[in-house]
């Protein structure tokens, strides 16, 4: 590893060596974060590694991190969603004091946490229990909370935008009823391909697929996979349009 990519650590062995001596540059780090104000994962993507090594190279380089408050993704976030016609308050810390919504959308009782990969983690503090701590309390006040973590908003932008719409009752998409369509088995390939084109997290293991089929076109899919003997895990469900009354189909059609 030292010989090839500059470094023994495992990290780096996708790493150019162009990147590892980029990230072992103070100054060009320092241009980057705190002279540019770039966050964390947008240096991670320009580098094509992951923002958690970007922060520990800051770190190592004496660096402070910087949250910049309100981020990029978190204003393209809220950007989207005032573009749908819904109001929305940014940074709200007077409903679940001392904690704040980065996102709040009154009209709907929904809010959203935008998490970035590094500042959420346990390393700046945010414990195993934190997002179930905030979404208890949101939950008290009868708020839905949506958490979004940064790389999902900028690798599967669109996935995320559909879903957002969806929630808002903003989608332009058709309704195709789950009573109307045909239950079908569903290979792996297009489980794959299905997936990766129409949720968040892209393609899930599992040993059962089953989907909805209308005009021959799959409009839903639900995968299972088994964890033991007497225990089987919903590992996704997705659809490619407005499906109502599809996750119930298909979870009755799975029991």
């Amino acid at each position: 590893l030292v010989s090839k990519y500059g470094a023994s650590n495992p990290n780096y062995i996708n790493a150019d060596m162009s990147v590892y001596e980029l990230l072992t540059d103070r100054t060009w780090m320092h241009q980057q974060h705190v002279t540019n104000q770039q966050p964390l994962v947008h240096i991670a993507n320009k580098l094509g590694i992951s923002d958690g090594n970007v922060g520990r190279h800051l770190h190592n380089h004496g660096i402070k991190t910087h949250s910049f408050s309100r981020s990029m993704g978190e204003r393209s976030v809220g950007e989207y969603v005032q573009s749908l016609g819904v109001e929305c308050v940014f940074n709200d810390r007077s409903i679940i004091k001392p904690r704040e919504l980065d996102i709040y959308i009154p009209s709907h009782n929904l809010a959203i946490e935008y998490c970035g990969v590094y500042w959420h983690s346990e390393q700046q503090g945010k414990d195993r229990q934190y997002h179930k701590s905030k979404m208890d309390q949101c939950n008290a006040h009868g708020i839905q909370l949506i958490t979004m973590f940064e790389d999902e908003w900028f690798t599967r932008t669109e996935q995320v935008k559909r879903k957002l719409a969806s929630l808002l009752n903003a989608s332009s998409e058709n309704a195709v009823f789950a009573r109307k369509c045909q239950i079908v088995n569903v290979s792996t390939g297009d489980r794959v391909k299905f997936l990766d084109a129409n949720h968040i997290q892209g393609d899930g293991s599992g040993s059962i697929t089953h989907g909805l089929m209308h005009s021959g076109q799959l409009v839903a899919v639900m995968v299972w996979k088994r964890t033991s003997d007497r225990v089987w895990l919903l590992n996704r469900y997705a659809t490619a349009c407005k499906v109502p009354g599809g996750f119930s189909r298909l979870l009755e059609y799975f029991k």
